[in-house]
């Protein structure tokens, strides 16, 4: 993961697209076929990711940003 201008660079490996992405459970990125997105994000703190691939299979992690 890597912050640009604003936006979380976010990966995913496995599952199988479309993919969901959601920001401390809000909806970011919706039916996103692409492995690797841009989150955008509102500054540092603290942010829970959440992707959901098309089985419904989910991973979430917590992340500080600076």
């Amino acid at each position: 993961m890597a912050l640009t201008g604003g936006a979380l660079v976010v990966k995913v490996r496995g599952g199988e697209p479309p993919f969901t992405w959601l920001a401390n459970g809000a909806p970011v990125l919706l039916a996103d076929r692409a492995r690797e997105a841009a989150i955008p994000l509102d500054g540092p703190g603290f942010v829970t990711l959440s992707v959901i691939d098309a089985r419904g299979r989910s991973a979430a992690v917590t992340v500080a940003l600076r």
